[in-house]
């Protein structure tokens, strides 16, 4: 297990819990701190440590990447049955995807050949907001024997739930998201005019531009989770492939 909210993170604690409760062995490698929006980033010019801290219990100093790509190059147990990343505070649906830790842990382990899901929870609509983890965790032990097979090959899941949500779930695809963001300045009195220390604000509630009704973010926003196969490798665009190649076979005399 994994995530990017950091080793210490409510949603992973809970979700180890109960797949231990329920006899699953289970194996923890998660980033030192806080690395939401790291995408795929790996560490290349800088050494990554991976600390034992418990019993199947390990800390790493680099992203939720580096997490999954160190602990299994570094053969610290036999290849995993499963890679579980999450649970996630906050959607990880549509445009997400490109820019969550939490679905490019899910990612790696599928590059390496092992099944993984990414699971994400609602994230808390006001201040008064409690999360719970425990629904989400359910559905995912609950479920885990008929969802294993299809999260293998040349795809994995990647599972969003609702704070509340119906019975079963929804299988969806993916919309593009627009975030409306807004970049504001840290320093507001700051007099640099070369220097400008940007933030983005108003992230967390994207509207769905291209879903068709049948998107990851619309279907979750009725109260369903959502359940969508990722494909590891991106896709190309198959019009475009046809069109270079007429443009190629003009250009090359040969």
């Amino acid at each position: 297990m994994t995530n990017d909210d950091g080793y210490d993170a409510g949603g992973l604690l809970v979700l180890e819990k109960m797949f231990s409760e329920a006899g699953h062995e289970v194996w923890v490698c998660a980033p030192d701190s806080q690395r939401s929006a790291s995408s795929h980033r790996i560490s290349i010019h800088s050494p990554v440590s991976i600390r034992n801290v418990g019993q199947r219990h390990f800390v790493c100093s680099g992203t939720p990447a580096d997490c999954v790509l160190f602990f299994l190059g570094y053969h610290i147990m036999d290849t995993p049955d499963l890679v579980v990343s999450g649970i996630n505070v906050g959607y990880n649906c549509g445009s997400d995807i490109i820019y969550s830790g939490t679905v490019a842990a899910a990612r790696e382990a599928a590059l390496h050949d092992i099944p993984s899901i990414a699971i994400s929870l609602q994230d808390p609509q006001s201040s008064d907001d409690v999360l719970d983890f425990v629904p989400p965790s359910r559905f995912l032990l609950e479920n885990l024997d008929s969802l294993y097979p299809l999260c293998n090959g040349a795809s994995f899941l990647n599972i969003n739930v609702p704070k509340v949500f119906r019975p079963g779930f929804k299988v969806s695809e993916i919309g593009k998201l627009d975030y409306q963001d807004n970049l504001v300045p840290v320093d507001r009195n700051d007099t640099d005019k070369i220097t400008t220390n940007l933030k983005i604000a108003n992230w967390v509630h994207p509207q769905v531009v291209d879903g068709n009704g049948r998107s990851d973010m619309e279907l979750a926003r009725q109260g369903w989770i959502t359940v969508t196969p990722l494909m590891v490798f991106p896709g190309v665009d198959q019009k475009k492939m046809e069109a270079l190649k007429k443009l190629s076979a003009c250009c090359n005399p040969d």
